[in-house]
């Protein structure tokens, strides 16, 4: 994996520096026809390999590299870092974010996207911006199958696709070189820190059809200073989107896909493609006299007498049947409205012939936010509603064992990202040897706001015996829409205001780092060629915090109607 940088006098014939280094290795070097060797001082560059402690004058064929130069990037017309990594086939699917599908507070679910190479998870690609580490998004995801063991990674948002140099994958394990967190291979985000100039871009796009729509504004600009010594580069990308639902799309319009067009005839009706939710508004309940029961329209049939007196609506014996299940399609977003600010900027300075200063820094910022249904009390928070409840017309005691308040709004969440990164360092020659030493530090923070049911409150305003601070969980759903929320009144706020609440999970994470790595690739001489050295050290520290607010971190426990 190979950089490419502007060749400067101070650095004469020598060439790339280390990337990370931590161990010391030795290597042979080819041999090169003595022709290749008669090069103008002024035409050599300076070469950078990412995947080997040892600097080499031409790219290492063995190693299996995809690099992306800028005009690649540009040509994939992505407008964030998470589908640029979609568009390498190597990347392994997002597991973080949106695109999984998950609203769970537990899950990272703002702006954010995952590393993945060869689909090793995520968490085994090692992430680098100019050769050096990035700071892990604070927010966890599990992964899936038995071993549910939480991990995070980089956001791939983190940085612009704007104002990048290349993107390099090296596309096999590099543990031996930077870490376990290098399993499955290491990806480089090289910025460009030479550009001279001005570059204004403006991009729009839209989902015909839809209110999904993106725009992308950059500029990147760059200027020399003292004489051409010093080089300063800056790039500011701001982004939004507009998102949609996912009754915008016939494919994600519904959980029920038992009959959607083109599927194979003998999977027409097959009960494996009803996805739809048991947890419904019409809810399921038990009581001495009635067993288990549920309500349902009175159009249907099992309609049996009860105490009940709502219209439109009456009570069934047993479990809620498919048809009157709750249809989440209806009610989720396919993608979440999103506000992004991406800014960076680097600056070099030669001090003198054989040493240059260097420095930059990395900013972002982005929130996400969107809408769907309310979460449910399924069967793990059944309760038992009191004889003397204020809506309860059953004269006994009713066990709750299904329900969703589609009544009281939808479930609002809102994800406030941020990350920063300073770096300063110093780099050069001394005899035959070429050093570099930086030292930088790097935090990210993630706010998860949402608001949601808190079950206990619930409980105990369906068990109000006052009208005024009573909640109705027996007056069914719409019954003319008997799957989706239809046009069910939303309850007073000064009924929904006594169990709604706003849970909230902070999270943070910084990486700081000194480092001092040098090189020579003319140690002594072997039969095959130069041996080469490289040597290095590096101090890392590594931080995380979550602080997750009482509805969520299991500090108010709930009791169910079985004392569990």
């Amino acid at each position: 994996m190979v950089n490419v940088m502007k060749d400067r006098s101070m650095f004469k014939s020598k060439l790339s520096h280390l990337s990370i280094c931590v161990l010391t290795a030795l290597t042979s070097q080819v041999v090169f026809a003595e022709e290749a060797v008669q090069v103008k001082e002024e035409e050599v560059e300076r070469i950078s390999i990412i995947g080997s402690n040892i600097k080499r004058a031409t790219d290492i064929s063995t190693l299996p590299i995809t690099t992306m130069t800028a005009a690649d990037i540009e040509n994939s017309a992505a407008m964030t870092g998470d589908e640029l990594l979609r568009s390498i086939p190597q990347m392994g699917s997002v597991n973080f974010g949106e695109t999984t599908g998950s609203s769970n507070v537990n899950d990272a679910r703002g702006d954010v996207g995952s590393f993945n190479l060869r689909g090793l998870g995520a968490g085994n690609t090692l992430v680098l911006l100019n050769g050096r580490r990035m700071v892990n998004h604070p927010g966890t995801q599990s992964k899936k199958g038995a071993n549910k063991v939480p991990v995070n990674t980089v956001n791939s948002n983190t940085l612009p696709v704007s104002g990048l140099r290349s993107l390099e994958v090296l596309r096999d394990g590099a543990a031996a070189i930077y870490g376990s967190d290098a399993i499955a291979g290491v990806v480089n985000y090289a910025l460009d820190s030479e550009y001279i100039g001005h570059k204004v871009s403006l991009r729009y796009g839209e989902s015909q059809g839809t209110p999904l729509n993106e725009t992308t504004f950059s500029y990147l600009g760059g200027l020399e200073l003292n004489d051409g010594r010093s080089n300063l580069v800056g790039s500011v990308t701001i982004y939004n989107r507009n998102g949609m639902m996912a009754t915008e799309r016939p494919y994600s319009a519904s959980h029920d896909r038992r009959e959607y067009p083109g599927l194979p005839e003998e999977f027409v009706g097959d009960s494996q493609l009803d996805n739809r939710s048991t947890d419904t508004p019409w809810g399921e309940f038990s009581s001495d006299s009635l067993g288990k029961f549920h309500l349902q329209p009175d159009t249907m049939s099992g309609c049996v007498d009860s105490p009940l007196a709502v219209e439109g609506v009456c009570a069934d014996k047993g479990s809620t049947g498919r048809d009157l299940r709750f249809d989440r399609g209806t009610t989720r977003p396919l993608s979440s409205d999103v506000k992004r600010l991406n800014f960076y900027t680097h600056f070099t300075h030669e001090l003198t012939e054989d040493l240059e200063l260097f420095a930059e820094g990395i900013y972002y910022q982005a929130e996400l936010s969107n809408q769907s249904e309310q979460n449910h009390g399924g069967s793990k928070h059944q309760f038992t509603v009191g004889a003397d409840a204020f809506y309860n017309p059953f004269g006994e005691e009713v066990i709750v064992r299904k329900y969703r308040p589609v009544d009281v709004g939808p479930r609002t969440v809102v994800v406030d990202d941020s990350s920063f990164r300073v770096l300063a360092g110093l780099r050069g020659y001394t005899g035959d040897w070429d050093w570099e030493s930086a030292a930088f530090y790097s935090a990210a923070e993630t706010n998860d706001s949402s608001t949601r049911v808190d079950v206990n409150a619930f409980a105990a305003a369906v068990n109000s015996t006052d009208k005024n601070t009573a909640y109705n969980i027996f007056g069914g759903a719409d019954v003319n829409n008997p799957n989706t929320i239809g046009n069910v009144p939303l309850v007073p706020s000064s009924i929904s205001d006594l169990f709604m609440v706003n849970s909230h999970v902070d999270s943070k994470t910084s990486l700081a780092s000194i480092d001092f790595k040098a090189s020579n690739s003319e140690i002594f001489e072997m039969p095959a060629g130069d041996a080469g050295l490289a040597v290095g050290i590096e101090f890392r520290r590594e931080t995380y915090s979550s602080d997750r607010d009482q509805y969520v971190d299991g500090s108010r426990p709930f009791t169910d109607a079985y004392g569990v």
